[in-house]
């Protein structure tokens, strides 16, 4: 035992900052390659990547710096890299890669507070193993940068009587809130391990300074801050975003908001997709053994590290139990519940001899890491689209309205997308886009190859995928 907080291995078992660093400049190495491959071969990962990204852009133009739905402040950090004349997409992955090592650093800083050095590194490995991480590490979405500012409050929390931390972790909560506005849990969060009435004023005047530019700019563009969007927009049907409409509304809003049937509604019709989107995402046959060997030493040695896991334990559940119905069929809602699994998982040490259980972890993570991880980083024929929108930017021009099954030709294309193939310029139909079902009539248009209202000007091929660019016969623009 260590003071009143850690209890370490042998002083001869603690391990030195070089092979630290080394080994984070080593993964540095690997994200940075990976984003690279990914950029070149797939490109961006989801419609939210667009818009994200899309909101960069305008925010670097000046054009607008909010949006309807979804928060903006990954997408400020993004357009200061374009700055530096910086390609749009890769400043993206940039600053996911940036924000990833910050959070694993703050996650290492956190479990060696508590478990000491060695179950510190190792518990950070693991988490840094992880194939979702590894995958949103490289992304051109925003969820490593929530992390960050969220795993530094819950890193702050313990030492609120420094009032000068308390007022730094409201200015990170209040910008991790612009980032996601779940990252608003952190303050319960928070609250809850410092038990400080100063900091906890603190902590709230940080948050107010650094979240209300935000709202002040959101409100001047007729947006609602996303945090009532996007649960209005998620819970409340025939109601839009705008902030004019939310207002003409507010009786049928505040009436659907609180209705506790919707949840469970929601809940049950969505439950079943957790074997198929979140589950698989996150847990590999590497993980489970990890957390298994782990949660074997947590429970034999409860006593002992009761201390140390309580915190990471109250972080799960404050993170869970107000957005369980999110959390159980979106992968992404882990990310900031990861930190918990890297606590147990690091003291998987304690098992058996210190050399031997090393030697099988470090193999563990590196399996993880290389094989596990190995469908996220494929080529399975993305490429197609960014091929497509290269051709349309070339041989069309830009700002083409464009309807596709998900945005991406139309992000390459520095084209404008789309729901609705009426109002279109073009449209993108891809071999890919058989794999949904609702596609049906544009199926049917891929493979007639000729409709009324559209005629076929291009047809591309990458490897086995195959795209066909559409024209429209009524739009003329």
């Amino acid at each position: 035992m260590k003071g009143s907080y850690v209890w370490t291995f042998e002083s001869e078992q603690k391990i030195s900052n070089y092979v630290i660093a080394i080994f984070f400049i080593l993964w540095f190495s690997f994200l940075l390659i990976l984003a690279f491959r990914q950029s070149y071969i797939n490109g961006i990962e989801s419609t939210d990547s667009y818009f994200y990204l899309k909101l960069a852009e305008s925010s670097f133009m000046g054009d607008s710096y909010t949006h309807r739905i979804y928060s903006p402040g990954y997408s400020w950090i993004v357009s200061l890299l374009l700055n530096f004349g910086i390609d749009l997409e890769m400043s993206g992955r940039f600053v996911s890669i940036l924000f990833s090592l910050l959070s694993v650093f703050i996650s290492f800083l956190s479990l060696r507070k508590f478990f000491g050095d060695a179950s510190a590194f190792f518990g950070t490995l693991s988490i840094m193993s992880i194939p979702q991480y590894i995958y949103y590490s490289v992304s051109t979405l925003p969820y490593t940068t929530a992390t960050f500012f969220f795993w530094s409050v819950f890193y702050l929390s313990f030492f609120s009587r420094n009032l000068f931390l308390a007022l730094l972790a409201g200015l990170l909560c209040g910008y991790g809130y612009v980032v996601r506005p779940e990252i608003i849990l952190a303050i319960p969060l928070y609250i809850i391990i410092s038990r400080n009435f100063k900091s906890f004023i603190l902590l709230l005047l940080g948050f107010f300074l650094s979240s209300l530019p935000y709202h002040i700019v959101s409100i001047q563009e007729g947006n609602l801050p996303s945090i009532f969007s996007k649960f209005i927009s998620y819970r409340i049907s025939g109601v839009g975003v705008s902030l004019q409409e939310i207002l003409e509304k507010s009786e049928y809003v505040s009436e659907k908001a609180f209705e506790l049937k919707s949840y469970i509604r929601y809940f049950i019709s969505n439950i079943h997709l957790s074997h198929k989107y979140a589950i698989p995402n996150l847990i590999s046959p590497v993980s489970i053994i990890l957390f298994g060997l782990g949660l074997g030493a947590v429970l034999r040695y409860w006593g002992l590290l009761r201390h140390g896991m309580k915190p990471f334990f109250l972080l799960l559940l404050v993170w869970i139990l107000p957005l369980f119905s999110l959390v159980i069929v979106a992968d992404y809602m882990f990310v900031q519940i990861l930190i918990t699994f890297g606590a147990v998982c690091g003291n998987a040490l304690r098992l058996l001899d210190f050399r031997k259980i090393s030697l099988i972890l470090f193999f563990s993570v590196l399996l993880n890491t290389f094989w596990a991880s190995r469908p996220f980083y494929s080529d399975d024929g993305k490429k197609i689209y960014k091929i497509a929108g290269d051709w349309i930017k070339q041989n069309i021009g830009s700002k083409k309205i464009i309807f596709e099954n998900s945005p991406f030709t139309s992000f390459y294309a520095d084209g404008v997308w789309t729901p609705s193939p009426k109002n279109s310029d073009l449209v993108v139909i891809t071999s890919i886009d058989f794999t949904y079902p609702r596609n049906l009539p544009l199926i049917q248009l891929f493979l007639s190859e000729q409709s009324e209202d559209f005629e076929l000007i291009q047809k591309i091929q990458y490897r086995s995928v195959v795209a066909k660019i559409f024209k429209s016969k009524i739009n003329k623009r």
